[in-house]
């Protein structure tokens, strides 16, 4: 058992970049872990890349939701809620433009 506080969220962010950095992301671990930092933000953006991938990701983005209802508090969850529904409420981030391309030398 880790009793500070603090030496448990620096570990905690550790393991957060540890998963994000692997080669195959364990977003299960790491939103337990944004569960315990109280990062509704993090969880809720993980949650919302999922449900726009693949139809396995989607999958992964109901077990994870499910996962949180079962082991976090109701405050918590309403906090995702609400940070979800807001970013879907924000309009589209502007694309970013393309490099120009020189054109061909002439010969």
């Amino acid at each position: 058992l880790v009793t500070s506080r603090t030496f448990r969220q620096k570990v905690l962010s550790v393991l957060v970049k540890l998963y994000e950095s692997s080669a195959t992301c364990d977003y299960v671990s790491m939103c337990t872990c944004l569960m315990f930092l109280d990062d509704h933000a993090a969880v809720a953006t993980i949650l919302d890349k999922l449900l726009q991938g693949s139809q396995d990701d989607a999958l992964m983005a109901y077990q994870i939701g499910f996962d949180l209802f079962e082991n976090e508090v109701q405050q918590f969850l309403l906090k995702v809620r609400d940070q979800m529904a807001k970013d879907a409420d924000a309009p589209p981030p502007a694309p970013t433009p393309l490099p120009a391309v020189a054109p061909p030398a002439a010969a």
